[in-house]
């Protein structure tokens, strides 16, 4: 974590951009800029819908894919079900490969374009962001939404917060505009690295330790990826003989995160407003797919 640490701080102070990165097994944390303002985690945020999901199917899984099943029958959907969404196993399009044209559009419109009553089928891995657009809208209209965030604050989602209005002016880097006010699940997450965090980052200690604590369950329908690698619940899982780590990036416009923990419980998280940290140089230097 040394060499990632060293990487990032040269960059980025090198160019006058803020960052935070946290070593979590040394609950050790760096940071430049004002530690009072936002980052933008990007699709990281899928791993924080993903940690919902993964609750309420080990309380009651036939409950949960019942419900999904009924809301996919209201969409007009069918032979899909709960975890082609969650491993991004489907051919849905991506709608922020169209950003030019649904940069301003809400969730309701993104699902009329890309996914109500359309012809979708099961596929191998396959990224899409509408995915998690959809499991968003999901828990939104099936279950107490704001009542599943208020027991992540409760005990492990310190120091994140929901991507609304108010924030806008705060986040660090460029702005987050258009859908991204409007649209969550694939993103809309907030990281504020202020004075109170808790440098163990009580959410990826708690996430990362449910999901290995659980292998066989997230196994069970992950997607895979490449070789050593799978997909399900918001988050990757890379595999080797060695170790295995539980990982996600992101990145929107000039905002990067990146995330993973090992069985080992070593770990990492980072954040910056710097767009110009060569990805293949983070992935180098984690072994990891970004």
């Amino acid at each position: 974590m040394k060499k990632l640490n060293d990487y990032l701080k040269g960059k980025c102070l090198n160019n006058h951009y803020n960052y935070y990165l946290n070593i979590l097994n040394k609950e050790e944390s760096d940071h430049f800029g004002d530690l009072e303002s936002f980052f933008y985690i990007a699709s990281c945020s899928k791993s924080v819908f993903g940690s919902i999901f993964f609750n309420l199917y080990l309380r009651d899984s036939k409950l949960l894919e019942k419900k999904f099943n009924q809301y996919l029958g209201d969409l007009g959907l069918k032979n899909l079900d709960l975890f082609c969404f969650l491993n991004h196993g489907t051919n849905i399009k991506d709608y922020l490969h169209f950003y030019d044209v649904n940069h301003d559009k809400n969730t309701e419109e993104i699902l009329n374009e890309f996914v109500r009553n359309k012809e979708i089928i099961k596929t191998n891995f396959n990224y899409s962001n509408t995915n998690y657009v959809v499991l968003y809208d999901f828990l939104v209209i099936f279950f107490d939404f704001d009542l599943l965030l208020s027991e992540l604050n409760s005990y492990f989602f310190e120091n994140f917060s929901l991507l609304r209005d108010e924030h806008i002016r705060s986040v660090q880097g460029t702005p987050i505009e258009g859908s991204k006010n409007n649209v969550h699940g694939d993103g809309g997450i907030l990281f504020s690295p202020n004075d109170s965090t808790d440098s163990k980052l009580p959410f990826i200690k708690y996430y990362s330790e449910l999901l290995f604590k659980n292998l066989s369950e997230f196994k069970k329908n992950a997607k895979k990826v490449d070789e050593d690698t799978v997909y399900n619940f918001g988050i990757f899982l890379k595999e080797e003989d060695s170790e295995s780590w539980f990982y996600h990036s992101g990145y929107y416009n000039s905002n990067i995160a990146f995330w993973g923990m090992n069985s080992k419980k070593e770990g990492f998280f980072f954040c910056t407003n710097f767009s110009n940290l060569e990805r293949e140089s983070i992935s180098d230097i984690t072994g990891l797919r970004f």
